[in-house]
């Protein structure tokens, strides 16, 4: 073709630069659900958004099962992600690297969306007591 020799090394830099790729979007996936986890405990203190029937701690209550929700695909995504990142029984210094860049920000992750959870139930079952 252009008359280059493309080697074995050549083609494992490219399956560790296609496998850093896929491994940084479910970051970025996990990063975005434990945003949008936040979000409706955030709305449920805007007056606008709450129907004049109903009071502020229900709603706050309410947004306890969306936090939840969201937290549980931020969880699944920060498994899979490490699922992705762990060496199996065969590994490269390319992919060692790839382990090494991201098992810090997955066990983040997988913190924040296990607390997001536990907080989440937690506002869910108790939320409406809370605020009375």
């Amino acid at each position: 073709m252009n008359g280059k020799i493309i080697t074995a090394s050549d083609d494992l830099i490219t399956m560790a630069a296609q496998h850093e790729k896929k491994v940084r979007r479910e970051f970025y996936y996990c990063v975005a659900f434990c945003v949008i986890a936040i979000t409706p405990w955030l709305l449920s203190f805007v007056p606008a958004l709450t129907p004049k029937s109903q009071q502020i701690n229900l709603w706050f209550q309410r947004s306890g099962s969306g936090m939840t929700v969201f937290a549980l695909f931020a969880q699944s995504k920060a498994n899979y992600m490490r699922d992705l990142i762990s060496p199996g029984t065969f590994s490269t210094t390319e992919f060692n690297t790839i382990f090494t860049k991201y098992k810090n920000k997955q066990k983040a992750v997988s913190v924040i969306s296990l607390l997001l959870v536990i907080v989440g139930t937690v506002i869910w079952g108790y939320g409406d007591l809370w605020l009375q």
